[in-house]
Parts: C-alpha cells; structure tokens; sequence
C-alpha cells in the first residue's frame, strides 16, 4: 500500500498538517534560503481529529476520539517557516491521507521566527495559524478541523441576478445547515415565531458581475463565537488588524469570526472574482457582488459589542469593523473590508440600535443578551476579501498596552518535565456545569479583559504565557491554562491568578506548577501479513474511562513495536479500517486474550506483550456528497450530485451506483459509472448529473462504491428528493408559518377606545403548486373557542384568499387583525391568560390535503421603563 500520513499541530491552539512521507520537505519554489547557520531542524508530531462544532457547544473539556472522528479524503497542505526578519526557511507542500498521525523535520530559527500552518479538506474550514517562537524546539501536538455546513444557493424567481444564501442554527441541537430561498426566508422568520433556528450568517449575492453563466453557488461555511474557548481555537493569523494595508497595526477584540468558501456552478471562487474586479479598479462594481450580509451577535459577545464605535460620524447608529485576513499571508494581520451595523430584526428586516443618553450602551448590552442582535454588514473595500471574515473592534493607542503574565513549570509524577507542550491562555469569567450551563464567577464581568496567550514549555517543562490588556486600567487577573496532555490524551484546564509583566526587567511575578500523572510503561510488538501490510499505520486505542490512544508504522516486514502503559486493554485497528484486528493489555497473563497474545511476560514497567500474526484485510472505498437541489418538478426532474471517493489502498478505478428507494423499500438503480485515481485523489467534487423518476414524491438518493478488488463501501446518503406535479392533486400537504407583531397582550391593551387591533401574518407554501389556498381561522382564550371576535368583516377572521402560485424564493401569505376582547363569555380577560391563534391551510383538491398552526398569545402587564427595551417571552410555536 502506498504509505498514507496526516497530521495537524494544534493543542487547542495551534495547526498543521505535516508529513513523514516522501516529497513533503522544504524549499518550495524559488524561495531565498538564509545562511545555514540561521537554520536548526526540529520534529513536528501529533494526531489530528475532525470534528462537528455542534458536538463542542458549551464543553469546555472535550476528549475527541481520533478514531471515531476519521477524515475521509485527502487534506492539502502548506507549512511555512519564517525567522524573525521574515526570510523563509522553508516551504512543506503536500497532500496528507486520512486521520492518523505525523511526524516531520522541519527548518527553524536559532534566533527564533515564525512558523505558518494551513490546511484544507472538502467539506471542512480551512485551518490557519501563525506560531511564534524564541528558540528552535520539537512539537508534539493534537488539532481538530471543523466540519463545514454545505448547500447551495440558487437565483430568486423575482430577481434572477439575486442569490440568497445563509447559515441556520437549530438553537436545541447545535447543528447547521446552509438555507437559500424560501426556507431562509422562513428561518428569519424565527427570531419573532420562537421557533428553534436562527440565522446565524446571512449573505445576498448578486450575481451581474460574476462570469456569465453564473446560476448558482455552492456555499462551506462555519461560524465561530470568539468568546467561546472551544472556538476560539479555530482563529486564524493573529489577533491584530490594519484599517488598510500600509496603516499602523491595532490590537483587534473579536466577538465572532466565519469561515465562507463560495464557488459558482462553473467552479469559480466568488471571492477571488470580486478581486479580480478590484484589481481592476472596478472597485464598486467588486463591492456591488456581496452587496449584504448579515452576521447574528452570539450573546455572550454583548458585553465586547459596545466596546467602541467603530464610526462616529454616522450618527443614529453603532457601527463595528469587519476584516478578512489571508491565510498563506506571513504575518496573519487582519485587513479591514467594510462595517456592519448593530440592528435588531423583525424577522424581514433590520433597524439600526442607536446608543443614546435614553439608551445607553449598558441598555443595549442587556437587550443584545436576549438573542435578537445582528451586525449588518456593508463591504467596501473588496481587494482584501478572503475566506476568513471577522467581526472586531480594534484598539488604536498612543500608549503601549499592558501585559499580563504566568511563568511555570509542568511535571509528571517522577518529577520528569513534559517538554515542547503547546499551552493556551484565555479570560475565563464563567463556570460550567455539567450540561454547559455557564454561571458567572463572583466579581467577573463576563467581558474580556485580555487577548490570548500561547506557549510552549522548554527542555525543563517551563513555560511563560503572556497576553496584551485591552484596557491598561482594568485590574482583572483570573485566567485559564487549558493544554492536551499527551499522557491521558485528554485537554487539561487549570485556573491561575495572572500578574503584571515587567517589560524593563523582563519578568513575570506570577508563577504556577501543574502536575500530570504518568501510568508506568511497557511495550508491545507483533507481525503483519495479507493486504498492503509494508509502512501500515497500527493504532492502539482504548475509547473508555480509561482513554488511550497512539500509534506506530510497520515496517518493510510487516513488523511493528511501540510503548504502551502497563496493565490497560487496548484494542489494534490497522489502517484507517476502524474494525478491532486484536485486543491485548500487558498484564502477565495470556490467557485473557488467548486469540491474539502469543506471550505476555510481566505487569510492571518494561514488561512486553507479543501479539500472533494480524492478517490485514483489503479496506472498503468511501464515498459520500450531497445534491444541489431536493425539489423538483415532474417536467424537469433534474439534480446534480457532488460526489467524493476514496480508496484508502489506491485500488481503483472505483465504480460506483446511485440509487433511490422505492415504495417497498427496494434500491433502484439510477446512474453508475467509474472513478479514477485522478479523480479520486484531486481533492474536487465529482459532478453527476441525476434524473429523477417523472412521477410525484419523495426519493431518498443513496451511493455506494466498489475498489477494483470487488470490496463495497457501506451505503451514503445524498439526500431526498421531493417531486411535485405542479397540480394540486399531488399528494403533497401545504406549510403555514403563522406570527404576530407581539406576544405578550397587555391588560392595558384590552378594551380601550379606539380598540387595539394587533396583525397577524399568515404565509403558506404547497409543494404541489397550488394556484389557491384557502385559509380559515379560529381563537381561543384559555381553550374557550371565541366565536363573535371583532374583525374587520364583523365575523371570526374567516376568509378564503386567492394568493400568489407559490415559488421558491416568494412566499405566498395573508394578512388579518385581531382585536382581544377584555372579556369572554362574561369572564374578565387578566394576567395569566392565553389567546391561542390559529390558522388552517387547505389547497382545495379534491380531497383537500391541510395544515394548521397556532400560536399563544399570553396576557400580562408589561411595564417598560423610560429608555429600555421591553424584553416579551416568545410565543410558542407548534404544528398541529
């Protein structure tokens, strides 16, 4: 088998894929090399893991299995080494295999420098990092890469030069999804229906000055919180910004960050597009593509939102500056690309916050907390656009900022120091309980205090970590050390009390010592045969309480030998085929894993297991995409499939089948085709265009592929697709969304002269197409049906509505009034009580096919002091 390495350098801080395969070293194309002296090689290793962000929601703890956690394609990959006048010492290029570990001698400064690390995988944000460094050492580290949501965004039916595009958040279970259309136009809609999404990144894009042809685009997004530690890892370049590229460097504060990798159906990055434009001196016409976004504020990011606005000639309004940075730049500095707007919305449109002597920034810190805060962004300078966005504040002062400090040492339980350990340092003002509830510590004031601190401990486990006040005044010193400790494999966190560096002495009065226990050590050894067992990757591992993980190569024998703690069950996996090939622990017995051990000659450190010979067997391809359209019509029922593949043992071609399953449960066959190596291994999706069967329904789309030895993937989901007749006959129940202009009603409210009337929204969609809906109302209160509710046509809000033939970018909707009577059936309305609205769809076929929603209206007194904002408790939102 050709040898499959990958890794990623990060504690929680820091990344990069490296390589201990051939063709991986230095240089780099042309590249000025410095005098030798200059240059010291050091080993970069460690494992990588590709996670869901949704898993690492409110965990500050986070032990990620390498092995549950695989890749599945190849990463391309870019090291850079830098000393500190920034002359390259060497560039590393390479594609990496799947999950698994790294090793790699690299250039680096006597005198110190920087090192730059970026990654890239289909389906994930790139990663970016800039390491610093004051003398040359070895790494070892861990990193994780954040899975990207995808989907597609097409033209809206009533502008075709307009895409609508964006990022929902399902608010119970932390998963994101990519919306376009209708379905993003529902979800804006949450924020005022208290349904369970929100709309964390919201792009329209038009499409006039992008290649002709353009007629979709497929969007990777991630969106990150700053405040967050487990997401603030993902932070790429460094923490500091320039207005423009030849201004004076500030220190940035960020609330949120994204990552956005849009391409056209004709595979053009979007963004380099506009900067060709740019480039040009087509200046507005570049700005004119990404015309606007809009970024949701996560609440923990209020208190930093008011820090400083970032334009006070625009009165009226809080504005905050947005910056993107280059990834493969040198340095990671932040280059500014517009401003965005604090504003709230309505769930269609958004109205600037405007900060005055009646609302005051403490005001809007409060109200920014109940979740209903976006920055609507404006781009300007579209020359520095790039995947990375950020939303920051950033410090300009005359003074020098302060520092904060910690000096330590970290040692295992002989005394021994753990060497070229990565740590991180962040401003930690909340406890979190076990199911990521947070609770701000006593006399914290849950803002951030200080920028972030990296370090690395020395050939004596010594460490120094250092951070940049944001305000020199601010007297805060609580912080958090979280590291991964490569003995329990797991992330560590430990609070420390910080202190104030001394620049003219060059000292740190604040010191600490963190102890790790290290389990005694033995080893195990054993022989490979069958498949591609030369250089074959052998993984230990123990998922448990008691977690292991670690790895070793065969060699050109089908030899391996590695260190293994003592008295622990732990299984082999071979390759990246996740099946357990033998289970062991160096225990003194065999007869406990009598299959697998051959002898076992001890339980103390420097006891040694022998494994029987391990038969490696051929590992399945994998094969996974996604669809750029799930609804269709029975006259044109087409959708492209996005497909990857892979063969972990380069067997190919690769042949593959797509099918859908029946009304019996049975697959049936829709395309099948070939692979190549070529194709395989480009790191691009493969496109294939699909046709669905003409008849009216839902096909769920599923691919499977098979290796030139005949071994079958397990069966992928591309998604389901739903086809409709464009009748209303079709089997297909409309949607009704249903909201109001509020939810509470107060009990001034009722009976006053001239009557409070409150609007109702009704918007429906049919998948069938349905030229008319019909739409019937009822109200309760407290359960009780109203039947006489004052209306404008003196009846219970009951009308049949001739509305517009649905589409997927329009919706079609109703409009009504409700008047709340002050009392029901000669019961006083009054606090605690509920009105219940609700709304009935029908598409009038034959056998009428409907749908009702509701919501509650509660009654209550609401009191709203001068120059604040009345905080209403969302009404429930259910389907019936």
């Amino acid at each position: 088998m050709k040898r499959q390495c990958v890794g990623l350098l990060t504690g929680i801080i820091a990344a990069a894929f490296l390589s201990a395969c051939g063709g991986g070293g230095g240089g780099g194309g042309g590249t000025p090399a410095p005098a030798p002296s200059a240059k010291k090689s050091s080993t970069v290793s460690g494992t990588v893991a590709l996670v869901s962000l949704s898993s690492l929601v409110a965990k500050r703890t986070q032990k990620v299995s390498v092995r549950k956690a695989a890749g599945q394609d190849a990463a391309q990959v870019s090291i850079r080494s830098y000393d500190k006048n920034n002359v390259s010492l060497g560039v590393y290029n390479l594609t990496t295999g799947t999950t698994g570990s790294f090793a790699q001698d690299i250039a680096l400064s006597d005198t110190g420098g920087y090192v730059v690390i970026t990654a890239t995988k289909p389906g994930y944000a790139d990663f970016s990092k800039r390491i610093d460094y004051d003398k040359p050492s070895a790494l070892n580290l861990r990193a994780e890469l954040a899975q990207a949501a995808t989907g597609a965004g097409t033209p809206d039916a009533a502008n075709a030069n307009l895409i609508e595009i964006g990022v929902v958040r399902n608010t119970v279970t932390g998963s994101k999804s990519v919306y376009s259309g209708s379905a993003l136009k529902a979800a804006r809609k949450s924020i005022t229906t208290g349904a369970n999404e929100i709309v964390e990144l919201d792009m329209k894009i038009d499409t006039t000055a992008l290649p002709a042809g353009t007629n979709k685009v497929i969007g990777q997004f991630q969106t990150f919180n700053s405040t967050d530690p487990t997401q603030a890892q993902y932070f790429p370049g460094a923490y500091r910004g320039k207005e423009t590229a030849t201004s004076a460097p500030g220190q940035l504060v960020s609330m949120a960050f994204d990552y956005i990798d849009l391409t056209t159906n004709q595979g053009k990055n979007v963004f380099k597009e506009i900067k060709k434009l740019a480039k040009a001196g087509k200046t507005r016409k570049a700005a004119s593509i990404v015309n606007k976004v809009t970024r949701w504020v996560p609440e923990s990011s209020c208190e930093n939102l008011f820090l400083q606005d970032g334009d006070t000639t625009t009165p009226g309004q809080w504005d905050v500056p947005i910056w993107s940075v280059d990834p493969y730049a040198g340095d990671g500095t932040w280059l500014k690309i517009g401003d965005g707007v604090v504003s709230t919305s309505n769930g269609t449109s958004y109205t600037p916050v405007a900060i005055s002597s009646s609302f005051t920034k403490d005001q809007a810190k409060a109200a920014c907390k109940a979740g209903n805060y976006y920055v609507d962004i404006t781009v300007t300078n579209p020359a520095y656009l790039e995947k990375w966005w950020n939303l920051d504040h950033i410090i300009l002062s005359s003074a020098e900022p302060k520092e904060v400090c910690i000096t330590g040492t970290i040692k295992d339980n002989g005394n021994i120091p753990l060497t070229d350990l990565w740590l991180y340092m962040y401003d930690e003002d909340y406890d979190y309980a076990t199911d990521g509830t947070a609770t701000l510590r006593t006399s914290e004031d849950g803002a951030q205090t200080f920028d972030y601190g990296y370090g690395v401990t020395d050939a004596t486990g010594k460490f120094t970590l250092k951070a940049a006040l944001f305000n020199n005044a601010d007297t805060d010193r609580s912080a958090t050390i979280s590291y991964y400790d490569p003995i329990s494999y797991d992330y560590k966190e430990q609070t420390v009390t910080l202190g104030l560096f001394d620049s003219v002495k060059n000292t740190c009065p604040a010191t600490t010592t963190i102890s790790v226990t290290r389990p005694a050590v033995c080893t195990v050894s054993g022989t490979l045969s069958g498949a591609s067992s030369t250089g074959e990757l052998v993984t230990f591992y123990n998922g448990g309480s008691d977690y292991y993980y670690n790895y070793t190569y065969a060699d050109t024998g089908g030899n391996f030998a590695a260190e293994v703690p003592c008295g622990r069950e732990l299984e082999v996996y071979l390759g990246y085929d996740w099946t357990s090939s033998a289970i062991f622990n160096v225990n003194g017995v065999t007869t406990d894993h009598p299959d697998f051990e051959a002898s076992d000659n001890g339980a103390v450190a420097g006891s040694k297991v022998t494994l029987k010979s391990i038969t490696k067997a051929n590992t399945p391809p994998e094969a996974w995409g996604w669809l750029d359209s799930y609804y269709v019509t029975t006259t044109t029922p087409t959708v492209l499939a996005s497909v990857y593949a892979y063969d972990y043992e380069a067997n190919y071609p690769l042949s593959y089948t797509i099918s859908y399953t029946n009304a019996t449960g049975k697959p049936v066959e829709l395309k099948s085709g070939t692979i190549t190596k070529a194709d395989a291994e480009s790191g691009n999706t493969i496109d294939i265009p699909l046709t669905i069967p003409a008849s009216a329904g839902s096909y769920s789309l599923n691919i499977v592929a098979t290796d030139s030895t005949g071994k079958t993937s397990a069966e992928s989901p591309l998604g389901s697709v739903l086809v409709y007749d464009g009748s209303s006959n079709g089997g297909f129940a409309p949607s009704v969304w249903l909201y109001a202009d509020q939810y509470v009603i107060n009990t001034s409210q009722l009976g006053t002269t001239p009557a409070f009337s409150l609007p109702l929204y009704a918007y429906a969609s049919d998948l069938d197409g349905a030229s008319t809906l019909s739409y019937s109302w009822n109200v309760k209160y407290n359960g009780v049906t109203i039947p006489n509710a004052v209306g404008t046509s003196g009846t219970i809000l009951t009308f049949n509505p001739a509305v517009d033939v649905y589409n997927w970018s329009s919706d079609a909707y109703a409009t009504a009034t409700f008047t709340p009577p002050a009392t029901v059936n000669s019961k006083t309305v009054g606090d605690g009580g509920v009105f219940t609205i609700e709304v009935t769809v029908s598409d009038n076929s034959t056998t009428p096919n409907t749908a009702t929603y509701f919501i509650d209206l509660r009654v209550g007194t609401v009191v709203t002091y001068p120059g604040t904002i009345t905080i209403q408790k969302p009404a429930l939102f259910k389907k019936r």
